[in-house]
């Protein structure tokens, strides 16, 4: 009988050892312990996003577990001077939590939605007075000459009454008509423009080239954004608005459902 009361001791004893490891093991890693209280690993993935947890490095994991005990030794702290006991400190307790529930409960409610990128361009369309902008066009007619003295050559005929485009050809290539913007010509071409006023003629230095440029005319000229260029911005806005709208519409909902009234 003796032996068999033995027996069940330890019977009982691996039981309780082996339900403790299989608890650890349900719990998952243990990273940190402060007296009998423990961080877990999948505790500490928690305070990070899938993808700041994929690219963390040791050192920052490290930092995130000394932070955890160095914040737990103070809180155990705190518990044995009685400071959870403050009625103000309750309080402070009770309403951090009720934040925290609230936040996980807006982030469940968030989570699904899914604006696709038909959605996005109906929205541009509807609002494609919003995207439109006025852009500086100038108007010009140049050609390249080798030198600068063929240059000088051109404007003195031009100056004597030849037009434009037969200097061009008399003393230079590629005779061109363009309307240039600030984005599609250099800074330094765009800015000698600037200066130049209607029916102005100048040698400029162009790169490698040597170009006679006549200023035609200076206008603005009205353009709508595109769409491609601003789809992710449209995007994060579109989704704010949905986001406001559905956390507005739940938030009334449950206003109703838990009897809100303020005094």
């Amino acid at each position: 009988m003796k032996n068999k009361h033995i027996l069940l001791i330890i019977f009982a004893l691996i039981i309780i050892v082996t339900s403790c490891e299989n608890k650890e093991e349900k719990d998952g890693v243990v990273v940190a312990t402060v007296g009998n209280e423990k961080l877990y690993e999948h505790q500490l993935r928690s305070q990070f996003t899938p993808a700041e947890w994929e690219n963390i490095t040791s050192e920052q994991k490290k930092n995130a577990i000394e932070e955890w005990a160095e914040i737990t030794v103070l809180a155990q702290e705190a518990k044995e001077r009685g400071i959870n006991k403050n009625k103000n400190v309750k309080f402070d307790i009770e309403y951090a939590t009720k934040t925290i529930l609230a936040n996980k409960l807006l982030a469940s409610m968030l989570e699904n939605i899914n604006i696709s990128d038909d959605d996005v361009f109906e929205f541009y369309n509807l609002n494609r007075e919003n995207y439109k902008r006025l852009q500086e066009r100038i108007k010009i007619q140049q050609f390249v000459t080798p030198t600068w003295a063929a240059a000088d050559s051109a404007i003195n005929e031009y100056n004597n009454g030849e037009a434009f485009y037969t200097i061009a050809k008399n003393y230079g290539r590629d005779y061109s008509v363009d309307f240039l913007t600030q984005e599609n010509i250099s800074t330094y071409m765009w800015n000698y423009l600037q200066g130049m006023k209607k029916w102005n003629i100048r040698i400029i230095k162009d790169g490698n080239q040597i170009k006679v440029v006549q200023l035609l005319n200076k206008e603005d000229q009205a353009y709508t954004i595109n769409f491609d260029s601003i789809k992710d911005s449209l995007k994060s806005v579109l989704l704010e608005q949905k986001r406001k709208e559905l956390l507005e519409s739940a938030i009334d909902s449950l206003k109703v459902d838990y009897s809100l009234i303020i005094y």
